[in-house]
């Protein structure tokens, strides 16, 4: 998908893709570059794991500080603090989301808690125009137990059981 959208003229640093794991962001990298045409330029599709790219918006967009170490429970604090500044509507924030032209979510069905709430969070804050993919397979899903422990049900509920509800533009789902 990502090299299509390469190949299509999309801007590969305006094509965000996340993923549950960092195995399958260096596994992307590797593949997108072999199917593109547009080869090295498909280089700059900006590809993280869904920790390392809340991390990476509370750096760019919050003015707390940031922890000093990396203890436990950090990274929950970095995207609980990260949904907060999409919901508060940091300007920025929502500048820099709203130039993407495509949003790419992978293994979806391992998405769950915290996780949930930021991607529909960003979900949310994408222009009517930006093109947004979910790619899940909910017989592969092996992460079921990274709930955040919360008593909220809601948090408990995964990504693909609240899309169909909460996402915030038309939901098509293929199998």
């Amino acid at each position: 998908r990502v090299a299509y959208l390469v190949d299509e003229a999309i801007p590969p640093a305006r094509i965000l893709l996340v993923s549950f794991t960092r195995t399958a962001v260096a596994e992307l990298r590797d593949r997108i570059v072999s199917y593109a045409v547009a080869g090295t330029a498909a280089r700059s599709v900006r590809i993280s794991t869904i920790d390392s790219h809340a991390w990476s918006l509370r750096a760019g967009f919050d003015d707390e500080p940031l922890p000093r170490s990396l203890g436990d429970g950090s990274y929950d604090l970095g995207i609980e603090r990260t949904v907060e500044l999409f919901q508060k509507q940091n300007p920025d924030l929502i500048d820099f989301m709203g130039r993407l032209e495509h949003l790419i979510i992978d293994e979806a069905q391992d998405i769950m808690g915290l996780r949930a709430d930021l991607v529909l969070q960003m979900l949310k804050s994408l222009s009517p125009t930006c093109g947004v993919t979910i790619l899940a397979d909910p017989a592969q899903a092996i992460y079921g137990f990274t709930t955040d422990g919360s008593d909220d049900k809601e948090h408990e509920r995964s990504l693909l059981e609240r899309l169909p509800a909460e996402c915030p533009r038309p939901f098509l789902q293929r199998t």
